[in-house]
Formats: C-alpha cells, sequence, structure tokens
C-alpha cells in the first residue's frame, strides 16, 4: 500500500511499502543542514532529499530541506514508518534521478538508532520474459554484454542453431573461411647483407629464416660479442711477468679512468690462453653501492674462465700473485644483449631497419640469447629466446608473436615446458611445423639435445631428451619434419673426431631412436648445421647445410665454406649413412672477401638457415660471418637453387641422352648418386649394366656390371674425357673433379657413332 501524502513537505504514512517522491539523493556524507547542491540538485527549503550516505548510518533516512538545521521527513520519522523493503523514489540528479530505492536494513528498524542501509532497488526479470519488440533499437551496449577473454571473437561453431560462442582465432577463420595455407609468394633475391654488424664490439649472429604471409623475417643475436660477456671488458690481454704480487692494466672495452663499468652488474671473468690454476687473483671493485673485493683461483686454458660468484657494479684494480703462464684477459661475464630481427617483401633484395624484438640492452639489465623463429598454422610469427635479468637469474625461456611480420607483441610471455625439461634452454634453428599445426623445435643445454613440441601455438611446450655423454659432445639440433609423425633430428658433435649424429622419430616426438653417427666427412667436429624438408619431383627430401669449421684435428674438407647434402626422406629414415656427397653453396673465398682471416680456428663460416619456397624450390640461405672472432659479425643471405641442385643428381627414371659423333664420345653429364640400373646401346648392340656410386675415403668410383653377354665394359677413375680406350670395349671415364662420365665405344678398332645411354635410378 502507498503512503498517503497529505501536503508537500511532510506526507503522511499511512503504510511503510512506498514512500512520496524524493527530489535528490545523497552521494556521499552531507552536512544535515542549510542549502546545499546534492548529485548536481540545487536543493533549496522544503525540498525532500533521501540521505543514504552517512557516516553515522543511524542518520539516514528521508529530510525536508531548511536554510537551517533539516528535519527528518513525517513519513520517515518513526518506527513504525519504515522497514526492511521500504521503497523510495528519486526524481532529479545525475547519478541517481529516476531511481528506486530500497531500505536493506534488517527489523527492527529504529530510526535515529538502527544503522539504515539504503541501495539502488534492481529487480531482476527473469530469462525470456523481455522480448526483442520491449528493447529499443540500438539500446544494447557492449558494456551489457557477456565479459569475453583477449583474442576472441563472438559467433558460432557448433553444429545447429544456438547461442553465440567466443570464438578462438582458429575458429574465427573457420568461420571466415580463411585459407590458412596462404600462399608463400616470396622468391629469393641473390645475396644481400641484412646486418652488417658495423663497428668492432657489434656482433650479430646465430640467423634464423621464416616465411609467413608474403614476407620474410630473419631473427638473429644482436650485442657486444659471441657468449653474451665481454672477455677484455675490464683487461685486454696482458700477460704480468714482473714476479710477485702485480695489478693488471685497466684498460678493457669498459675502462676510463682507471675504472671499468659494465652496462649492468655482473660477475667478474678471468681467462688464460695457459694453464693458470695456480695463480689467485683479486678483483676490487663496488659490489651493492659498497667497496668490496673478492679473490678466485685462476683458470686452466680455454675460452670458459673462472667468475666472481659477487656481482660488481664497477672493477677498478685486478691483482694477481705472481707471473702468469699465459695471456691474461678479464671482462664481464654478461652484458645485456638484444634479439633483433628485420623483414623483407622482396625476397631479401632489401630488408627493414632493425627492430629489437627483445631488447635487453634498451632494458639496461637483461640477456636476451638463443633465437627461435617459425609460423604458426596462419602463417603468424613466433619468436623464442631465452631472458636473463643480469644479478636477478634464472634463465627464463619466453616468446613474443607477430601476426604480420612487422609488428610485435609488447610485452614477453613466459612459456611452460614439462618432460625432460634442460637447466638452461638453449633454443636452436627453426621453429618447425607439422600438419596438424603441432610446432616443433631444438635445444640443448651443455652435452644434453632435445627436441621440443606444442599444441597450443607455443604456450606450453612438452620437451624430449635425445642424447647426453656428460662429455660436452653434443650440442645443437635441429629437425626436419617428414609427415605428422615421421621426423629427423640432426645433432652436433663438439670436441671430437666425427661426423654429426642422427635420430628418428616415427610418432609424432613421444620416442626417438639414434640411428648412430652420419656418413659426413670425418673431421674434427664443429658443423653447426640447418635441416630443411624439400619437395622436387614428386618425392621428399631432407637438405642439409651446414658450416665447415677449421678445427685443430681432422680439418673439414672445405673449410670456412657453407656446404649442402641431401637424402631421400624414406632413405634417412632407414639409415644415418644415406646423405649424398658435399656440395659447397658458398666457398672459402666468398666467405673471406673483403676481409683478413684471422687464422687458426678463428675461421668466419657461420651459423646457416635455409628457407626454401616450397613452389618454386629456390631458397634463401641466411649465415652469419664473423669478422673478428667474438667481436664483430655480420648476418649475410644468398639465394641457391636448391631443388636443381637435388634434381642434377638424382635424374628421373630412363633419362635418355644421345650422342652422335664421328669421333669417341664426348663428355656428357650422367651425375649418379647412389646407383641403379642403366640400358647402353652402341652399334645397335645394346646391354643392361648395374652401376653404384662408392665412396672409399676422399675418393669416389663408379662400379660396373654387365647384365648380359658381350663385349667387356670398364671403367677408369679421375681420366680426363678423351682418353683412348682399347677396342673392343665400351669405356667409362669417370672425372672425379666434374662428376660427369666420358663414354668411349671402340668395338672391332671402330669408333662407332649415336652411342645412346640410358638411366634408370628407381
Amino acid at each position: 500500500m502507498a503512503s498517503v501524502q497529505i501536503n508537500r513537505t511532510d506526507g503522511l504514512s499511512a503504510a511503510t511499502a512506498l514512500k512520496g517522491p524524493c527530489r535528490a539523493a545523497t552521494t556521499a556524507n552531507i552536512s544535515l543542514s542549510g542549502e546545499q547542491t546534492i548529485d548536481g540538485v540545487s536543493v533549496v527549503a522544503d525540498d525532500r532529499v533521501l540521505v543514504k550516505d552517512q557516516t553515522d548510518a543511524s542518520q539516514n533516512g528521508i529530510y525536508v530541506a531548511s536554510t537551517t538545521d533539516w528535519r527528518r521527513a513525517k513519513d520517515f520519522k518513526n518506527s513504525n514508518d519504515v522497514q526492511k523493503g521500504t521503497l523510495a523514489y528519486v526524481t532529479d540528479g545525475t547519478a541517481n534521478g529516476d531511481t528506486v530505492f530500497v531500505v536493506t536494513a534488517n527489523n527492527p528498524i529504529v530510526v535515529g538508532t538502527t544503522d539504515i542501509a539504503i541501495s539502488e532497488s534492481t529487480p531482476e526479470i527473469g530469462d525470456g520474459e523481455v522480448t526483442t519488440a520491449k528493447l529499443a533499437d540500438n539500446s544494447v551496449t557492449n558494456a551489457k554484454l557477456a565479459d569475453m577473454e583477449t583474442q576472441t571473437i563472438k559467433g558460432r561453431t557448433t553444429a545447429g542453431t544456438g547461442s553465440p560462442e567466443d570464438l578462438t582465432p582458429a575458429q574465427a577463420r573457420t568461420v571466415m573461411q580463411i585459407d590458412r595455407s596462404a600462399p608463400w609468394y616470396q622468391v629469393p633475391f641473390g645475396s644481400s647483407t641484412p646486418e652488417s654488424g658495423a663497428g668492432i664490439y657489434t656482433y650479430a649472429h646465430f640467423p634464423v629464416l621464416a616465411c609467413g604471409r608474403n614476407i620474410l623475417g630473419v631473427l638473429y643475436k644482436y650485442g657486444n660479442q659471441h657468449d653474451s660477456g665481454e672477455h677484455e671488458g675490464v683487461s685486454a690481454s696482458q700477460q704480468p711477468a714482473a714476479g710477485g704480487t702485480q695489478n693488471l692494466t685497466i684498460d678493457g672495452t669498459y675502462a676510463s679512468g682507471g675504472a671499468a663499468t659494465p652496462p649492468a652488474a655482473t660477475e667478474v671473468e678471468v681467462i688464460s690462453d695457459a694453464d693458470d690454476s695456480a695463480r689467485t687473483f683479486t678483483v676490487y671493485g663496488t659490489v651493492g653501492g659498497s667497496v668490496d673485493s673478492e679473490a678466485i683461483s685462476g683458470p686452466t686454458a680455454g675460452a670458459s674462465g673462472v667468475a666472481t660468484t659477487k656481482v660488481f657494479e664497477d672493477v677498478t684494480q685486478v691483482t694477481v700473485d705472481g707471473d702468469t703462464a699465459g695471456n691474461i684477459k678479464v671482462g664481464f661475464k654478461l652484458v645485456p644483449q638484444n634479439v633483433s630481427y628485420r623483414y623483407s617483401t622482396d625476397g631479401g633484395q632489401s630488408w627493414s631497419a632493425k627492430i629489437d624484438i627483445f631488447d635487453g640492452i634498451g632494458a639496461g639489465d637483461t640477456v636476451y640469447y638463443w633465437p627461435a623463429l617459425g609460423t604458426l598454422q596462419d602463417l603468424s610469427f613466433i619468436a623464442l629466446c631465452n631472458k636473463l635479468v643480469i644479478g636477478s637469474g634464472p634463465w627464463t625461456p619466453v616468446m613474443r608473436k607477430s601476426y604480420d611480420g612487422i609488428t610485435w607483441d609488447a610485452d614477453d610471455t613466459t612459456i611452460t615446458i614439462t618432460g625432460d625439461v634442460p637447466g638452461v634452454v638453449e633454443f636452436f634453428g627453426k621453429v618447425q611445423r607439422t600438419p596438424s599445426g603441432r610446432l616443433v623445435v631444438g635445444a640443448y643445454d651443455g652435452d644434453e639435445s632435445f627436441v621440443m613440441y606444442s599444441d597450443d601455438d607455443g604456450d606450453n611446450w612438452v620437451s624430449k631428451l635425445l642424447v647426453t655423454d656428460g662429455a660436452t659432445q653434443y650440442s645443437e639440433v635441429t629437425v626436419a619434419i617428414i609427415d605428422e609423425l615421421n621426423w629427423i633430428a640432426m645433432v652436433r658433435i663438439d670436441g671430437v673426431t666425427g661426423s654429426m649424429l642422427q635420430l628418428k622419430t616415427v610418432d609424432g616426438g613421444a620416442n626417438w631412436t639414434n640411428q648412430g653417427q652420419t656418413n659426413l666427412t670425418v673431421s674434427g667436429g664443429y658443423q653447426s648445421h640447418d635441416l630443411t624438408t624439400v619437395f622436387v619431383g614428386g618425392k621428399t627430401y631432407l637438405a642439409l647445410v651446414y658450416m665447415a669449421r677449421e678445427t685443430v684435428s681432422a680439418p673439414a674438407p672445405n673449410v670456412n665454406s657453407m656446404c649442402f647434402r641431401f637424402a631421400r626422406a624414406d632413405d634417412a629414415i632407414s639409415a644415418a649413412t644415406n646423405w649424398s656427397h658435399e656440395k659447397v653453396l658458398v666457398d672459402s673465398t666468398e666467405m673471406l672477401s673483403g676481409y683478413s682471416a684471422p687464422g687458426g680456428e678463428n675461421s668466419l663460416a657461420g651459423y646457416p638457415s635455409m628457407w626454401v619456397n616450397p613452389e618454386s624450390g629456390l631458397a634463401l640461405l641466411a649465415y652469419g660471418r664473423e669478422t673478428l672472432f667474438y667481436y664483430q659479425a655480420q648476418v649475410e643471405t644468398k639465394k641457391v637453387d636448391i631443388s636443381s641442385e637435388i634434381a642434377r643428381y638424382t635424374r628421373k627414371p630412363f633419362s635418355r641422352l644421345r650422342i652422335e659423333d664421328d669421333e669417341f664420345a664426348t663428355t656428357i653429364p650422367l651425375p649418379i648418386n647412389s646407383g641403379g640400373t642403366g640400358f647402353l646401346m652402341a652399334g645397335g648392340i645394346g646391354r643392361w649394366i648395374h652401376f653404384a656410386w662408392e665412396t672409399t675415403g676422399t675418393s669416389e668410383i663408379v662400379s660396373i656390371e654387365e647384365g648380359a653377354a658381350g663385349s667387356s665394359m670398364t671403367t677408369t677413375t679421375g681420366t680426363p674425357a678423351g682418353t683412348t680406350g682399347t677396342d673392343g670395349q665400351i669405356t667409362l671415364f669417370l672425372d672425379t673433379s666434374t662428376r660427369k662420365l666420358a663414354v668411349e665405344n671402340r668395338l672391332g678398332s671402330a669408333i662407332f657413332a649415336n652411342l645412346e645411354v640410358s638411366i634408370d635410378e628407381s
């Protein structure tokens, strides 16, 4: 029952259910006296006001305004005037106009004593009780819709009619019928230098290529030097020889005024080229804002050195307790480093400005290292690396993504790795993708090599340990995807004489089989590589590109070069020893052009990455070139016709070549890879022959057997084409330098013309 109002000022309550309307309602605690502005309303004497926000809630209620003290309205004055559920309507106000308020305090209520809670009345409407006809056009705002997660869109993929659903990007593409396998139009272009690495302390290296929607990207490490440290940041190479305790000269990269200050506080490292483990070095400087020092035992010979446990903000002095056996360098263990990126829309002819996706130098205290790059199923980019805040550890694997290959996520996303988790995740090479969209990447940690895969576009990864031996002999690993289940992994071998290690999985990465070392030329290791799937003539091949470094033992046959081998995919699954001969893609002359080689182990051939256009078979090879070992490197690219290189050595079945010459046959190209069956026809006499290409040490020979009676057939290796054979024989000469066969036909002292040769390698 509604209240019965006798006059405008007081009103007379006949019931407590509904009170007479109020002109305004408070929004905060007010003084209950005088005329004032409430919620945008100029309240004057005799206006009814709903007071609901007093600090002392017992003062809440309906009041009649006055120029002096306000008084409670007569319909909200006594205990029988109000109870839980009493309603009051407010006519005016910015926030509270046209609003019904309700008393929510529990009964019994004693006005002036009980804290009276008053809130806006929001009656609920049952589902389906409001039809669309009752809603005004354009009346539902975004704020009235259900909350949505980021990267979702409203739609529906469930069969039949029903409520809208929040769609993921992949579901949205399905609804919009967007082809996820967009064409890759990029055509590799000649040679270029995406990152010049100008300056002696600019080290741009470890490039990784990937191609998205008509855009090529290259990701690479960018910073002061090779291993995210600065070996001569404090003291340049010197050999103390004055006897007794001596000071090392503070003259390194970061030295000024007798002190060396790194970009961020970090450990100090001492390196020697001889065994100085008997010496004690003491480092002095600032630690945590105070003068401090630390003594450390000297290093053995090698690039790893020894480091302080304390984190120094600067170094003011370094002493050694006697003459050293070797040349000493003192530097900083870690300095800020970037993982940077450039893109090209013309096949690598030109590149964008450098984009520091992971900007540790800009942050001033962060190391980003071990880059990996690939594309998702929709051809958007994903970049992985490892992150360390200097002095705060630990290393944390992170990623960023880019839909168009130009604009990248603003912040790092930490990824989760389960399974066989490396202590430090050193990503390596391309992020590969299976037909279903599973992402696959190689990683290593010391002497352990891993393959990781993700089924949620990189947020979570499962890691599988491939091999470990405790002797730091295995490291970088790359993967080639043959199909959803069959993959090949190749692992670099360090510190031993051998060739690369090959492994396979036939169940999509769940289990791996060690296939042993490959048939690559045995060398002293240090053959960093990239592995790619290539399609030639309807068949699947694996293309292996690798650097040949000069080593202290068993040097590679083509030192300071980028080399290439291939294998049929099914042959690679069968055994690790089915790789072709070595082909040089970038020779030492090209690699060293314009620079002076440091010599020894300081060779310049750098880490390769290759992207192959699946339509043309043309490839873009990216590689690093160290122009000054450890301290200067640059990224370069070169176009390579990989498919033609493979086709050149795997002729189609029954590829016919005809020779017409009045003299003996001239040199004709009959490249042979692994052997097969051929049909030789001369002077009207034909016979089947079986041949095989064999490798013995560093020489290669062709062995041939006849399949039918007739004149004898011989082979000669290394003999130049045109050498006279023996009457009554058909002679095949192999020129090992050009890898061509010369065929001579002499039967009965006559030299026959019209010699036909057919090759079938099927």
